[in-house]
C-alpha cells in the first residue's frame, strides 16, 4: 500500500502558475484531514464547535496544512494575511487565483492539444489527457 503524506511534493505547492492542480490536491487532503468543511465554511456551526471539541488545536493545523503546502512567499502572505484562519487562508488564495483560472485553463488546453499520441504508450498518454481535462 502506498504511503500518504499531507505535504505536497515542491513542484506541486502552489505557485503562480498551478493553482487548479493544487486546489485539486487539497481538497482531497483537507477532505482526508476531515478539514474541508472548516477551510470552506460548508460546515454548520454546530458541526464545526463539536469537531472543535474533538480535535482542539484543528483550525491552527488547517491553517499550517494549507501553509506547508505553499510556496514560502504566498504561503507567508496568506499565512499573515488571514491571521491564521484556514477559511480566510483558502478564500484568500482563491480570490487571488480566480482572475487567473482563464489564464490556467489555458494552459491546461495547451498540454491537451501539444500531447503527442504514441502508440507503446497510449494508456499513459490517455491519462495524462483526462487528467488535464479534468480540470477544465
Amino acid at each position: 500500500m502506498g504511503e500518504f503524506t499531507i505535504e505536497l511534493n515542491e513542484n506541486d505547492k502552489l505557485n503562480d502558475t498551478n493553482y487548479l492542480d493544487w486546489v485539486s490536491r487539497m481538497e482531497g487532503i483537507l477532505t482526508l484531514k476531515n478539514y474541508y468543511g472548516l477551510v470552506t465554511n460548508t460546515k454548520t456551526p454546530e458541526e464545526v464547535a463539536e469537531n472543535d471539541k474533538l480535535e482542539p488545536r484543528r483550525r491552527h493545523k488547517a491553517a499550517a496544512l494549507l501553509k506547508i503546502n505553499c510556496i514560502v512567499r504566498l504561503g507567508n502572505k496568506f499565512y499573515s494575511d488571514s491571521k491564521k484562519d484556514p477559511a480566510v487562508f483558502w478564500k484568500l488564495a482563491q480570490q487571488f487565483y480566480q482572475h487567473k483560472s482563464i489564464q490556467n485553463q489555458t494552459l491546461y488546453l495547451n498540454k491537451i492539444f501539444s500531447t503527442h499520441l504514441i502508440d507503446e504508450n497510449i494508456k499513459e498518454t490517455m491519462s495524462f489527457i483526462l487528467e488535464n481535462t479534468l480540470h477544465l
